[in-house]
């Protein structure tokens, strides 16, 4: 037979204490829930902007510029070359904080490895969602001006083209 373990009511206060912890607990881990669903949806959005500019033929951002030379150059995809960039930079951060470590920095660290494969399958699904969206010759089919604008001491200098 199963023992059931009495809860002691005597001390301080009765069950009311073991409920208040209760219920905090709960609605911490409903915030941390909350807090990491909007962080998710927040890389979705992301991996959609960069798709977004991938697609436009408008340039990259820095960040995406190596990854998106290396999934035009070899046959992996932009979202399995940000993986594996974000990858060499998570070795990177190991090897700066080597010897000063903490267990908190180690876990912080390894928890990007999961948010890094989501971002990259995210990129990905949106580059598979965007396949057919294809822009080309738009400077042949519009007249446009070419501005180039250079900032020296002070100064704007402005070029139409």
């Amino acid at each position: 037979m199963a023992r059931i373990k009495k809860l002691n009511v005597s001390k301080r206060g009765g069950v009311e204490p073991l409920i208040n912890n209760y219920l905090r607990s709960t609605e911490i881990m409903r915030n941390l829930v909350i807090r990491y669903a909007v962080f998710v949806a927040g890389l979705y959005f992301l991996s959609l902007g960069v798709v977004c500019i991938v697609k436009s033929t408008l340039g990259t951002t820095p960040i995406s510029s190596i990854n998106y030379v290396l999934s035009l150059n070899t046959p992996l995809t932009l979202g399995t070359a940000t993986f594996l960039l974000n990858m060499l930079l998570i070795l990177g951060q190991f090897a700066l904080i080597k010897g000063r470590s903490t267990r908190k920095d180690v876990v912080e660290i390894l928890l990007q490895i999961p948010f890094s494969f989501a971002f990259g399958a995210f990129i990905d699904f949106n580059m598979w969602m965007c396949r057919g969206i294809e822009i080309s010759n738009i400077g042949h089919k519009t007249k446009r001006a070419k501005w180039v604008m250079v900032g020296w001491n002070e100064r704007l200098l402005v070029s139409v083209g």
